[in-house]
């Protein structure tokens, strides 16, 4: 998966589109293309058109979808087939232009060995940014995915996004996700769930399984998650809320931000807390060893570590 970061600088003395590394400037003019840029972008007309495929659950072992810009939602609900909707969306400077837009979409659906595959193709899709006549132009073009699953369905779930956010929702047999830009939600996903993002906020509410989430820079938010979590980020603030003792080890780290935990007073927990630069403030008391005790890690290179009691 690419990452690619874009900042824009307007100065006095005029600005920088910095991508990836690569800088271009282009003095006074080019803060004038980001002012009209802005206003065009108010002026634009969208469209936008359904299209909705359904599979036979029957034989499938694996649902697979991969955006390459666009949102995606899975989710139970009470259909009998697996029904993927998709959202076709463009912008354009009038309405032929982006009807044009619209027309270059296309996305992919297959069974292969008992897997489905859904995919967007790569036509330009998201935000780009070029320049025409010494003057800025945006184009947008994305594809968001709805997917039904019956209810009950034993389906493992691996999703991927270049640009967008994930969403998934009471799914019965684990999932894998990986996003390079992009916010991941859950809900009551059952299974093994592993979250992977270079860029977005991450929160996982419910549920039971092993989790493991890694991100290179976002919040991250474990709401009442039975199993075993463990989460990395480079940068970001961790928040853990955990009522009951159902979570044997907890591993939580940030390179930079701070890390709470809410824990169940009825628990034994055996800490190991490390804040470089900052303050640990634990309201809860260490049970040392013992076959009954529940293992919590907290880490941090810069912010503080924060347990309270939870009733």
């Amino acid at each position: 998966m690419r990452k690619v970061i874009i900042g824009i600088v307007v100065g006095a003395m005029g600005a920088t589109l910095v991508t990836a590394g690569f800088a271009v400037s282009k003095g006074v003019s080019f803060a004038a293309d980001i002012v009209s840029w802005g206003r065009s972008l108010q002026d634009a007309k969208h469209a936008e058109r359904l299209e909705k495929r359904t599979f036979p659950l029957d034989g499938l072992k694996e649902l697979e979808i991969e955006s390459h810009a666009g949102d995606i939602a899975i989710e139970e609900s009470d259909v009998s087939e697996v029904q993927v909707i998709a959202s076709l969306r463009a912008i354009g400077k009038d309405e032929e232009v982006a009807e044009k837009h619209l027309a270059d979409l296309r996305w992919t659906s297959e069974i292969k060995g008992g897997t489905l595959k859904i995919a967007s193709q790569p036509v330009e899709t998201g935000f780009s940014f070029s320049f025409e006549s010494g003057g800025l132009k945006l184009q947008n073009r994305a594809i968001n995915f709805r997917v039904l699953l019956p209810k009950g369905a034993k389906l493992p779930v691996k999703a991927e996004g270049d640009s967008g956010d994930v969403t998934l929702s009471r799914l019965q047999a684990g999932a894998s996700v990986s996003v390079g830009s992009g916010n991941i939600i859950t809900h009551d996903v059952q299974g093994e769930l592993e979250v992977t993002a270079d860029s977005g906020k991450v929160a996982v509410n419910g549920g039971a399984g092993h989790l493991k989430v890694e991100t290179g820079s976002g919040t991250v938010q474990i709401n009442e998650r039975a199993g075993t979590l463990t989460v990395e980020t480079g940068s970001g603030d961790v928040t853990l809320q955990q009522s009951k003792a159902n979570a044997p080890s907890i591993s939580l780290e940030t390179g930079s931000g701070d890390v709470e935990a809410k824990l169940s007073r009825r628990a034994s927990w055996r800490f190991k807390l490390d804040a470089s630069v900052g303050t640990i403030d634990n309201a809860l008391p260490s049970s040392g060893e013992g076959p009954n005790s529940h293992n919590f890690e907290a880490s941090t290179g810069s912010g503080n570590i924060t347990i309270k009691a939870n009733s």
